[in-house]
């Protein structure tokens, strides 16, 4: 199965992404996936806040 979606207005510069001060982005899940993730995004600017209720996982992110 496959999705796409487009908008003509959704073509954002990625300055104009990492300068808006409402960008905050939440990760349920730190495991295999949700930790890169979460990593990803942050490297690129965003206010990045995860949660995960493996308290190892959890630990894991802080580091």
């Amino acid at each position: 199965m496959s999705m796409s979606i487009s908008n003509e207005d959704s073509s954002l510069e990625s300055d104009q992404i990492t300068n808006n001060k409402n960008n905050k982005v939440v990760v349920i899940g730190l495991g295999q996936l949700g930790l890169p993730v979460a990593k990803y995004v942050k490297e690129h600017g965003f206010d990045t806040y995860g949660y995960d209720i493996n308290q190892k996982a959890m630990q894991s992110a802080e580091t």
